[in-house]
């Protein structure tokens, strides 16, 4: 999912630093995420012991892009929330065009209202 709210950062055109904070963020788990799976496959005895022993920082790496991680998203939060996505085309003319072409037009009367619009108060 995250891949997808980058790629929606990039189609909504948000800032710079959100983009920046969700590749980041996407970063960082990934690296955990790979960190963390090369410590099970050391513990499970998946690797030999050289490989075992050479792959022992990798919880403490883990570990670090883990608080990276954290520290990403807890920015991310704030960063998120003071952001609004530019007006897309559609919003632009709604509120450009469109309102003011509708504010022109005349009421209906309450003859052609009776003629036009079904009368839902009587019961059937």
């Amino acid at each position: 999912s995250m891949g997808f709210q980058v790629s929606a950062d990039f189609e909504q055109n948000q800032p710079t630093a959100v983009k920046v904070l969700d590749i980041l963020n996407m970063v960082a788990t990934g690296i955990g995420f790979g960190a963390e799976a090369l410590s099970l496959a050391g513990q499970i005895g998946l690797m030999t012991l050289s490989e075992f022993l050479a792959g022992s920082v990798i919880p403490v790496v883990g570990a670090v892009i883990a608080i990276i991680g954290l520290t990403v998203t807890i920015i991310f939060m704030f960063v998120h929330r003071r952001s609004k996505p530019p007006d897309t085309p559609i919003d632009k003319w709604v509120k450009g065009t469109g309102v003011s072409f509708i504010n022109q037009l005349p009421t209906p009367t309450i003859d052609w209202k009776k003629k036009h619009v079904p009368d839902t108060t009587q019961s059937k």
